[in-house]
């Protein structure tokens, strides 16, 4: 992978080591808003916020026995540059995936920020 790739819109001193070499996927973050449909519903709307570079691996080996934070929803790990701003109200899409964000696990001093999502369909 070209490094002017990895590094398209990173701030190459913010990923440290070696890390944004694994994030050769682009991500789409979402989100979404409401609007009165004046007839006593919403209707939601989602825009794209950011995009970012990531990666996305399937939870499995037992993970899930380990790591006290994943949801029982929970289906993938989400690897992301440090300090991107993402909640778990939002989405992101990979591709042609559509995953919802479950948890986002923030870290003081964090060398890639990891989400946990449910790949939807």
């Amino acid at each position: 992978m070209p490094i002017t790739t990895a590094l398209h819109d990173v701030t190459p001193f913010a990923l440290r080591g070696l890390a944004w070499l694994a994030l050769g996927e682009t991500g789409y973050i979402t989100r979404g808003s409401y609007t009165d449909n004046a007839g006593g519903g919403a209707s939601q709307t989602r825009a794209t916020v950011g995009t970012v570079a990531c990666r996305v691996d399937p939870v499995g080996g037992g993970e899930n026995l380990v790591a006290e934070l994943i949801s029982d929803r929970t289906t993938h790990l989400v690897t992301l540059p440090p300090m991107t701003d993402i909640d778990s109200v939002e989405e992101l899409h990979v591709g042609s995936d559509r995953f919802i964000v479950t948890a986002v696990r923030a870290r003081t001093n964090e060398q890639v920020r990891v989400v946990e999502a449910t790949k939807s369909s």
